[in-house]
Order: C-alpha cells, then structure tokens, then sequence
C-alpha cells in the first residue's frame, strides 16, 4: 500500500508581501499531491535581478510568520535567507535532497515561469533531484518546452490573479488591500509604513 503523505513541498519566491494567492495555491497542491509538509522558501538575491528594492529579508519573514498561523502543515525555511550570495534554486533543492532522503520533492512553479527555466542554473539537474508541480498563472500561457517531461506536473489549479507587485502598487497609491493579504499581513504592512515609498 502507498504511504500517503509522504511528499514535501517547496514553493520559493520573494514574498514581498506574501497573499492569499500563495496560500490558496500552496494549500490547493498539498492536497492534490497528498503532502506531507510545504516550506516557504523567501530568496535572498534573486539570479535574474529581477528588483533592486526588494524589502529586507527580516521583514519578509516576519509576514511570513503572521501568514502561516493557523497552517501546521506550512513552514518557512530561511536556507536562502542565511546562505552566502545569489539564491539558485539547484542549492535549494540539494539541500531539502540532504534533509529528506527518502521523500518525493515537489518544487511549486507558476506556468508563466516555466517558460524561462531551462535559463536556470542546472535546470535538468533540477528535474532529476525534484518535481515540477506547475500551477496555472495566466489563461494564455504559451506551450513550454517541458510541458510534456515526465518530471513536470501540470497542475489544475485555481488561475489567481494576485501579485504581490499589484499589491504593492496599491499601498503606494493608498488604495484598499486587506482582502488580498492574511489579516496579520495586513497588519504588519500599515504598521511598519511598507511599500510607500
């Protein structure tokens, strides 16, 4: 008989801020793939210098803390916080590969980012050690050159058209958002005056 729930997840992003829409996915493909235990992964420096205002890391995690009560089965890891340099994902996964030997890894992609992964450092390497657990972002995303490799997973997952730079946009402009982050997000968002600026 099959061990359920034996599978761990790994959803990586800057989280700046975390919402609803990772929360939503996170818990949509726990389910589906009966796992065990998901870790939200924040980077650090992302490799494609994607943003140069990325808020600090300590503040990331802290809305992290406050979006995750109440989910036993979520946890955040700060490996790509406290290692030295640029977050690739390839360290990442070796490192969830040292620490659950005998578990099936299950990396969260969004569809839009599937496009672009053979550009990541050491992608088929990637796929050898893990999953691609790819979840839908847009209606019109295009066919990727993986879609049909055996180590990637595509996902039918609620399309969530939230982001987090949305969200961010909205706090500069002093437009409402608490009904797109966790309520202690929100919170922590006014209090310390983030995204205003």
């Amino acid at each position: 008989m099959t061990q359920k729930k034996n599978g761990i997840g790994l959803f990586g992003g800057t989280f700046d801020p975390v919402h609803v829409g990772h929360l939503i996915i996170a818990e949509w493909l726990s389910e589906i793939l009966e796992i065990q235990k998901t870790y939200f992964i924040p980077t650090k420096i992302h490799p494609f210098l994607k943003r140069n205002d990325i808020s600090d890391a300590k503040l990331r995690l802290e809305m992290l803390q406050a979006a995750l009560k109440g989910y036993p089965s979520f946890e955040i890891s700060d490996f790509e916080i406290t290692k030295e340099g640029v977050s690739y994902t390839i360290d990442t996964i070796k490192y969830f590969r040292k620490k659950f030997p005998d578990k099936e890894l299950y990396y969260f992609l969004g569809s839009d980012n599937l496009e672009s992964f053979l550009e990541w450092k050491d992608p088929f390497e990637i796929l050898d050690i893990c999953y691609l657990a790819v979840y839908q972002r847009e209606k019109n995303d295009k066919p990727a050159e993986l879609i049909n490799h055996p180590k990637v997973l595509n996902m039918t997952s609620p399309i969530i058209n939230i982001s987090s730079s949305h969200i961010r946009k909205r706090v500069q402009k002093k437009m409402t958002f608490k009904s797109l982050v966790p309520e202690g997000v929100f919170e922590f968002i006014k209090e310390h005056k983030l995204y205003l600026k």
